[in-house]
């Protein structure tokens, strides 16, 4: 669940890839870039926003806290980098899928 499966559904339902990046969504600390992608804590929505719109979501959402993910590609990959920018995901498109409307083996 979480960041992680969110940005998956919306990369599958549009057909397009998305990089991103976890950096400061969490504590800095052990285990931080997991709970990033796979924290289910509550009042959190993933939007995907034309970037020069950027700026009136950020005024819109006045006092809340906003953070710039990354971005829509047209190569379709899932790509997701970490606190020190090392890659925690990195699957084609169609790799997420399969994984995501697959069962498990046994």
């Amino acid at each position: 669940g979480g960041l992680a499966v969110a940005l998956a559904e919306s990369a599958m339902a549009g057909g397009l890839g998305v990089t991103a990046s976890v950096a400061g969504l969490e504590p800095d600390g052990p285990g931080s870039d997991i709970a990033s992608l796979f924290s289910e804590s509550t009042t959190r929505f993933l939007a995907e926003v034309r970037p020069d719109a950027l700026e009136d979501l950020r005024a819109a959402m006045g006092a809340h806290a906003v953070h710039d993910l990354g971005a829509v590609t047209a190569e379709p990959r899932l790509e997701v980098t970490g606190a020190s920018g090392a890659s925690l995901i990195s699957l084609d498109l169609a790799q997420v899928r399969e994984a995501f409307h697959g069962s498990f083996a046994g």
